[in-house]
């Protein structure tokens, strides 16, 4: 009976431990998604800028042609 007890705590003692870990890695993946996000979230913002100054610039080539 005591072997039995033992094995049960022994597994027990697992389960808490997996499920530790499981938390943490839980948490390590959504501090990834956060960081993924935001990273997207920049590189919108620099297309549109980057989408802004071409327009810029065609618009001032025409206009140094039209000097020219």
């Amino acid at each position: 009976m005591q072997e039995i007890l033992k094995a049960t705590q022994a597994e027990a003692e697992q389960s808490r431990i997996i499920t530790v870990q499981s938390q943490q890695l839980t948490e390590e993946m959504n501090k990834i998604l956060q960081a993924t996000q935001e990273e997207a979230k920049m590189t919108r913002h620099m297309a549109r800028q980057t989408q802004r100054l071409s327009e810029q610039m065609m618009k001032d080539n025409v206009s140094m042609k039209t000097v020219i």
